[in-house]
């Protein structure tokens, strides 16, 4: 009842007030920061809440001010009330912004490629000082699907893929006389391998099935251009791990009982190795874990499209199992043991977002 009266009063005032001010027309247009229009956005005179009219489907608004009018208030329930002097302009626009728990477009979906730098990494023998360990380019895709809880966090899911390659080196290399690589024949009697090595191009490749979970984070100043940064992890299913290896070596086994070493003898495999040979690798772990993240920039060039370009890392956490010989002349075979294999990668993260609803 108090609130009317005071209502009332103020109505009053305002039209006794009216009768020796001048009265005019003040239009303008209520966009989001994304310029699009907003509609049922109250416009009123400060002080004068009564006073007041609606925008419309286009965002437009008219409403009549006397020049004792001093400020438009403008409100709306998922927005950020915002007051605008009035002055002597006729035409007022507004920009206003969701508040930090609306957001009225939270789906998007996206396509992304990454030409990357890769590796499949073993500390092993990067750090031995004869073989070498060479990056190679290799490719990664995904389709993603994200979901915003607000305006500026998300989180994301998809389906990927991606492709590491990797070369491993050795040239002149020879371990005769070094009793190291303990072995068992078909007989049953134990022996060293001894590896005389000529050279060895081997390149390994792996490809995998990806589904990421990430975090995502963005922040955009204008209309156009803004920042992003994506956190998270993928789990990886290895479908195909290969070797492709150029070789020329030779095995001879030493046999410590007998204090001989045997060479020339195929039914022990005790050869001349001097061919290219494809295959795939044995017993590796097939179901994986990386850490993945990118940081860039987002550039909106329509009402729903966005497109996205910064720069992607790649981080392996599980071990690959690389324990078992792939060729006669591959590192196990060489040094023995292995380290813990893991696959990286670091390049570019480019792709392009479509907004499932009608705003962000």
């Amino acid at each position: 009842m108090t609130k009317r009266l005071l209502n009332s009063i103020l109505i009053v005032l305002f039209f006794l007030n009216g009768l020796n001010a001048q009265e005019r027309t003040i239009t303008g247009k209520v966009t989001d920061l994304m310029d699009n229009p907003v509609a049922g956005v109250t416009v009123s005179i400060k002080d004068y809440a009564s006073l007041m009219t609606i925008s419309g489907a286009d965002g437009e608004y008219r409403i009549d001010v006397f020049d004792f009018s001093k400020t438009l208030v403008f409100t709306f329930a998922s927005m950020k009330t915002k007051e605008m002097p009035i002055g002597n302009n006729d035409t007022i626009s507004v920009k206003m912004e969701y508040l930090p728990m609306k957001n009225p477009n939270p789906w998007s979906i996206g396509f992304f490629i990454r030409p990357v730098n890769t590796e499949i990494y073993n500390e092993t023998i990067a750090n031995n000082e004869d073989w070498d360990l060479e990056s190679e380019f290799g490719i990664g895709t995904e389709i993603s699907i994200d979901y915003f809880l607000t305006q500026n966090i998300g989180i994301g899911t998809g389906i990927g893929y991606s492709e590491y390659n990797t070369g491993f080196y050795l040239s002149n290399f020879d371990n005769y006389g070094e009793n190291y690589l303990d072995r068992v024949d078909k007989d049953g009697d134990l022996y060293y391998l001894y590896n005389i090595v000529n050279e060895v191009n081997e390149t390994n490749k792996i490809q995998s099935i990806d589904i990421p979970i990430k975090l995502k984070f963005r922040y955009r100043q204008n209309k156009t251009l803004g920042l992003y940064l994506d956190l998270g992890a993928k789990f990886m299913y290895i479908f195909q791990a290969k070797i492709q290896g150029d070789i020329l070596a030779e095995w001879q086994g030493y046999y410590p009982d007998y204090h001989v070493v045997l060479h020339d003898l195929p039914e022990y495999d005790f050869i001349l190795y001097n061919t290219d040979i494809g295959q795939s690798w044995k017993d590796y772990e097939q179901l994986n874990i990386s850490l993945i993240g990118s940081l860039g920039i987002s550039l909106r060039f329509s009402k729903k499209f966005h497109a996205d370009l910064g720069f992607y890392f790649d981080y392996g956490l599980t071990d690959l199992k690389y324990e078992q010989a792939k060729h006669p002349a591959d590192f196990i075979n060489t040094i023995g043991i292995t380290d813990k294999t893991i696959t990286k990668a670091v390049g570019l993260n480019m792709g392009i977002r479509y907004d499932l609803s009608k705003k962000r």
